[in-house]
């Protein structure tokens, strides 16, 4: 799934700083109406925002599995999100499904949420679609990429639970 979203050279720099976009977000689905609503609204830039789909075989169940690989550039803003089948296919048993590029798009239209809202904010819709009793394992890994803070330590989060 591919979006454009439309805004001025001073946004994008904010954008930048903050590592997110403000709201109000409009996403356009393709570039045609994204470059008509900048020329109408006088702004020069135009983001393309994709979410990525890339199928991969589950690990585990054999030998000599060869991964799915994918290399992206990372840049200030950029947001990637991993996750099992689990959450994918939450809801399924019940009739209901997470269309889980819409639902992170909706999340990144917040005032730039940390990886761990989004991660949080996930699970608890996987974990609402299955009713609160989920059907398969879920696990989900976010990566946002910000920009330097003043003081140039980079920090990262990892919480694993031990039973």
């Amino acid at each position: 799934m591919i979006g454009y979203h439309v805004t001025t050279t001073k946004k994008l720099e904010r954008y930048k700083r903050t590592g997110g976009i403000l709201p109000p977000v409009r996403f356009w689905p393709n570039d045609f109406t994204a470059k008509k609503w900048a020329r109408k609204t006088l702004r020069d830039v135009i983001l393309r925002i994709e979410c990525i789909d890339s199928e991969s075989q589950p690990i585990g169940l054999q030998r000599n599995i060869k991964p799915s690989i994918l290399e992206i550039p990372l840049h200030v803003g950029t947001t990637i999100v991993i996750y099992t089948d689990g959450l994918a296919q939450a809801g399924e048993v019940v009739g209901e499904s997470l269309d889980i590029c819409t639902t992170l798009l909706g999340l990144l239209d917040e005032q730039s949420p940390t990886a761990q809202y989004i991660a949080d904010m996930m699970l608890n819709q996987a974990i609402r679609l299955d009713q609160g009793r989920p059907n398969d394992d879920m696990s989900i890994v976010v990566l946002r990429v910000l920009a330097m803070t003043t003081d140039h330590i980079r920090r990262m989060t990892v919480r694993f639970p031990v039973d």
